[in-house]
């Protein structure tokens, strides 16, 4: 005989638990909203999220899982070689029981959001490798309480890794080989600063700009941007220019005053 004790948490969990599947089969738990704004915002040429529509339950689309026995909420969302193009997917932040995001493999582009711990707060493992990913490593990635594996090699990053990004607490796999980073590996990722992070070679690989340990190549310089080459030029032009009219101008006063 069940305790009337427990009556309280038994009505409550099925509460829920009527809540949870009546979200599901309407399509407007906050998990649903996040995918189909992701669904609206890239394109998807081969038709591959084509199962994302209110009428399936959301369990049952593709590339999407969800905790054991439970329609809701996701866990896993898997896209990996799925062909899809388009910025960064926009409305990620509702979907907060997300532990994995893989978006390899395809062409996504633009920055990751620097937000991106603070949208995902429960985010184990980012995987956008082979992408048309740019701009600069989010520092953010030092406060994800959970992460283990970031995979961003193969991607079009630039600029410095922020010495931030170590400070992740469960940080093991770190990989941006093959980007257009820039400067010095913080010291942080490679155990110089006393702590016990020590990540190989391949993790930074292919980037020619990029040095220190436990790369062995050399520092060097990278060459100014072709934008601000011309601003040089230009500058260049317009300090000739004024020289000019005050050479000019002096010859022209002189001639006046003989």
């Amino acid at each position: 005989m069940v305790s009337f004790r427990r009556l309280p948490g038994i009505l409550a969990f099925l509460v829920t638990l009527v809540a949870v599947h009546l979200q599901c089969a309407s399509g407007q738990s906050p998990d649903s909203r996040c995918l189909l704004s992701l669904k609206a915002n890239v394109s998807d040429p081969y038709g591959k999220l084509s199962s994302w529509t209110d009428e399936t339950r959301i369990c049952y689309w593709d590339g999407v899982w969800c905790f054991k026995n439970f329609d809701i909420p996701v866990y896993q969302l898997v896209l990996a070689n799925f062909g899809l193009s388009g910025s960064w997917p926009t409305g990620l932040s509702q979907c907060t029981s997300l532990q994995t995001l893989d978006l390899s493999f395809n062409a996504f582009t633009g920055p990751i959001p620097t937000s991106i711990c603070d949208d995902i707060p429960n985010l184990v493992t980012l995987d956008a490798q082979h992408n048309k990913l740019g701009g600069l490593i989010p520092a953010g990635f030092g406060s994800c309480k959970y992460l283990n594996d970031i995979y961003l090699n193969d991607n079009q990053l630039e600029g410095e890794i922020p010495a931030e990004v170590a400070l992740a607490p469960r940080l093991t796999h770190f990989a941006v080989a093959n980007n257009d980073l820039s400067g010095v590996i913080p010291s942080t990722f490679n155990g110089q600063d006393g702590g016990t992070r020590h990540f190989n070679v391949s993790s930074f690989v292919g980037n020619t700009y990029l040095c220190g340990a436990p790369l062995t190549n050399a520092c060097k310089s990278k060459p100014p941007s072709d934008e601000n080459s011309n601003l040089g030029a230009i500058i260049g032009g317009i300090v000739c220019i004024v020289l000019g009219i005050l050479v000019l101008s002096g010859i022209l006063f002189w001639l006046c005053i003989r």
